[in-house]
């Protein structure tokens, strides 16, 4: 991923601090930032699926980093054209991190005028080097999310196109990820039909919606997410007359059946199967999802 630079924000102040380069005019510059790689990768299980050739069952596990710890150098540069001074970019710093009312702060990842990725945490530590030829502040930030996620305005959408282009099975490329991430997708069901099942026949797993009694009715609209801190199932059932508004959604997250996997998605190509005899996709989205910088 290429940076440019990076912007430290509360909710309601941000500071944009540059990368250091002879003859730049930032007021903060980046000295060195440390933690922004994967330096403490584990494999974490989650699910089991049925080899299809041996039968027997076996693990999944996607790579995750149990913790993250940012430490930045930035040199002030203040304007003195202005009468900017080293204090006074100082307590500008101290000023964004103290209108946090809940002690947050966000790191934010740009190339150029795009922002990238976002990583959130809290502040532990706040250093300054006083009486230097440069003075410095070094910031340590602990994640509360170790992954760096796209902002919403990254987010990824596949087209309804690609998702109907086939009555068995489809493929989505992520060009962008270098982790696995969830997704957020939508069908709405063209006939009465009894269960849901999407998933991959060749490493065996499965995301199945078992509907006991009425089943999912004709227009209902089935609504997924296993995106991070969103994860849920939801139906908005719709009425008979065409003319109402829809009913309010509801989720169904009971009807999950024991054995079946959440689907996420990998960096690469990812396959997944499922029979759209009795329904239609009508979205598919996910936001991107990096190790580091």
């Amino acid at each position: 991923m290429k940076v440019t630079s990076v912007r430290l924000s509360s909710e309601v102040t941000y500071i944009d601090i540059g990368i250091k380069s002879p003859g730049t005019t930032d007021s903060y510059l980046i000295r060195s930032i440390t933690g922004l790689d994967a330096d403490d990768v584990v494999q974490r299980f989650y699910a089991t699926a049925e080899d299809p050739i041996s039968l027997q069952e076996r693990g999944l596990y996607d790579m995750v980093m149990p913790n993250r710890e940012i430490v930045m150098s930035i040199i002030t540069n203040p304007d003195y054209g202005t009468s900017e001074t080293y204090s006074d970019l100082r307590d500008a710093l101290y000023k964004m991190i103290a209108a946090s009312r809940f002690g947050d702060v966000t790191l934010s990842f740009f190339d150029g005028s795009t922002e990238k990725a976002i990583l959130r945490g809290n502040i532990s530590k706040l250093e300054s080097v006083l009486f230097s030829e440069a003075p410095e502040i070094q910031l340590t930030i602990v994640a509360k999310d170790t992954m760096l996620r796209a902002p919403d305005s990254g987010r990824v959408y596949v087209s309804s196109g690609t998702l109907n282009a086939s009555s068995t099975a489809f493929n989505l490329t992520d060009s962008d990820s270098t982790a696995p991430h969830g997704v957020t997708w939508a069908i709405q069901f063209d006939a009465d039909v009894g269960s849901f099942t999407l998933g991959n026949n060749d490493e065996g797993w499965i995301f199945h919606l078992a509907y006991p009694g009425d089943g999912f009715k004709e227009d209902d609209i089935l609504r997924f997410s296993s995106e991070h801190n969103r994860k849920y199932v939801f139906l908005n059932g719709y009425p008979g007359d065409p003319n109402d508004p829809p009913a309010r959604p509801y989720s169904i997250i009971d009807l999950i059946t024991p054995t079946s996997v959440w689907p996420i998605m990998f960096p690469g190509t990812n396959h997944f199967d499922y029979v759209a005899t009795t329904y239609t996709w009508l979205n598919w989205s996910y936001l991107p999802v990096y190790w580091g910088i």
